[in-house]
């Protein structure tokens, strides 16, 4: 439980301004250990982009939206709108699902409000970047189907380039798939039927390749 929040270092008279720069954006959070009514002192330097990342992760950390993936996933700071500002990127594995369940969840940072958009959370299943060309493409196909989609940067949002539907009928040694593809850049639908699972290669099917977690 946070017993206080944002708690500044009190002046003295015997402490430099130095002293009273350093501290001024250090936040603390007191937890009491219910078993062990111990106390724990966290401290966030929320001067660099890494404290503000870390003190995001522990506010987060019991909210049932955030905790399997900050519990068991790997972050780093890195670019992901092409903005020229480092975002929060969270890598992981998923913990049910037939389907491939490699996951990332991006959270933007937002230099107008200096703060991480955590309530804009971005979920992808098993995504490609594509940094140069500022586009993402992502997928899950389980055993019954599923559905793959293409995205590209603008701003703070994704916008869908194309949408993949996915459905899949198997039978014995009988195995069909179907994928219903929607272009919205040039509005037309198209569709493929294969013995396989196939998506176009730039979907990188069942080759995906993490940015910081490791396999």
């Amino acid at each position: 439980m946070i017993l206080c929040s944002a708690c500044r270092t009190p002046d003295s008279d015997n402490e430099s301004q130095k002293s009273n720069d350093l501290f001024t954006n250090i936040d603390k959070f007191q937890l009491e250990d219910s078993a062990s009514n111990a106390d724990e002192i966290k401290t966030f330097d929320t001067t660099s982009l890494r404290g503000k990342a870390d003190k995001l992760l522990w506010e987060l950390k019991d909210n049932d939206d955030f905790s399997y993936v900050i519990m068991y996933g790997t972050d780093t700071l890195i670019d992901m709108n092409g903005d020229g500002q480092p975002d929060l990127l969270i890598e992981y594995y998923g913990a049910s699902g037939t389907g491939l369940k490699n996951g990332a969840e991006i959270i933007l940072f937002n230099t107008s409000t200096n703060r991480f958009m955590y309530e804009n959370t971005i979920d992808l299943p098993n995504p490609t970047f594509y940094f140069n060309t500022n586009t993402i493409v992502s997928y899950y196909i389980g055993n019954g189907g599923g559905d793959a989609t293409k995205f590209r940067w603008n701003g703070y949002r994704l916008d869908t380039l194309e949408h993949i539907d996915v459905d899949i009928q198997s039978a014995s040694d009988e195995f069909l798939m179907t994928s219903v593809i929607h272009d919205y850049k040039t509005g037309r639908t198209s569709t493929v039927t294969s013995d396989r699972v196939r998506l176009p290669a730039e979907y990188k099917y069942f080759d995906y390749k993490p940015i910081v977690r490791k396999e």
